[in-house]
């Protein structure tokens, strides 16, 4: 019922407190995800309700969406936005009508708490504010010809959710790109490659491998070594078989049901990614209540003997993931 974005910003402020009463009371960590990604969802909607009332209704059809955490519904305190319009190819777009509506909902949100991307993937920015046609010819590129770069966009790019809008832009769009995904298998073991760049951080011996950087030394880094392998793999294994489902426990699952991969691993990534998220969730929190920066990162410490221990059979859990993924996709080969 928000009228302005003074309004929207006013009711995001409440959402912090909610999410840290959820994790105190032991819910989930993919529910959580689910009800933050919700929350962005329905500012993002009524920022462009606001926006079609500041600017006058739109000249054509569009669709709004979303990429990354968002789309795979994963988001956490403090996630950032990832998102981009798509237009319609036989119409004469009015370029400049959509980037004030991007610019508007891009800023709005930021006011509501979802920082803007320090990648720019926003879709304010031009590069991410285009036709069908154009978006096609992206992933086209990405697919066919996969540079480093190109494989570092598909990691966020590929998660795409619809939001608002024509929503037949965006199923045009999804049917197109999974099609030529599951059959370049350089790009699938190229996809491969970057997901075992995010190793779990386990030495030789079993024990954890700490982050060095002078910000947060000696911490492990709970999203980048931690949720990011298992939701790399899901990602993979789901392009390979031209699965739909974007959130990561969905695919791990669907995966099992279609033979894709066996169940023992599935449920054992499942498992994993829930232990390693609700952890990540738990530190936020902790963080949020003592009035800290909230981030990914944690020290080993602050946890008991039998969490480490467990943490750490999570984590071997996604290097025996990793090491049957580099056999079937040829990661490390090329």
């Amino acid at each position: 019922r928000a009228d302005t974005v003074e309004e929207l910003t006013e009711a995001a402020k409440k959402l912090p407190a909610l999410v840290v009463k959820l994790i105190e009371r032991d819910a989930r960590a993919v529910e959580i995800g689910k009800i933050i990604t919700s929350f962005t969802d329905g500012i993002t909607k009524r920022l462009l309700k606001l926006a079609i009332r500041k600017f006058g209704e739109a000249p054509c059809d569009y669709a709004w969406l979303a990429f990354g955490s968002q789309a795979r519904q994963e988001q956490v305190l403090g996630s950032d936005q990832d998102n981009g319009l798509l237009l319609p190819d036989d119409v004469d777009i009015d370029d400049n009508y959509f980037r004030q509506l991007a610019e508007f909902v891009n800023d709005g949100l930021d006011s509501c708490g979802m920082p803007y991307c320090p990648g720019d993937i926003m879709a304010r920015n031009d590069k991410w504010r285009q036709s069908l046609e154009k978006w096609k010819r992206c992933f086209v590129n990405w697919i066919g010809e996969p540079s480093p770069k190109a494989v570092m966009h598909s990691s966020i790019f590929f998660d795409m959710r619809h939001i608002a809008g024509n929503a037949e832009l965006t199923k045009n769009l999804r049917h197109y790109v999974l099609q030529k995904a599951k059959s370049n298998t350089i790009f699938l073991a190229m996809m491969c490659d970057n997901s075992l760049s995010h190793s779990p951080p386990l030495g030789f011996f079993k024990t954890f491998v700490l982050e060095s950087d002078g910000d947060h030394n000696k911490t492990l880094d709970l999203k980048k070594r931690g949720t990011i392998p298992i939701v790399d793999l899901a990602r993979t294994y789901a392009l390979s078989a031209n699965l739909k489902p974007l959130n990561t426990i969905e695919r791990l699952q669907i995966m099992e049901r279609e033979g894709v991969m066996s169940k023992e691993m599935s449920y054992s990534l499942i498992d994993a990614h829930e232990f390693i998220a609700g952890i990540r969730l738990d530190a936020q929190g902790r963080q949020f209540r003592a009035n800290s920066i909230v981030d990914n990162y944690l020290d080993p410490k602050e946890l008991s003997p039998l969490v480490r221990h467990q943490l750490k059979d999570a984590f071997q859990v996604v290097r025996d993931a990793q090491t049957a993924m580099r056999i079937r996709f040829g990661g490390g080969v090329i």
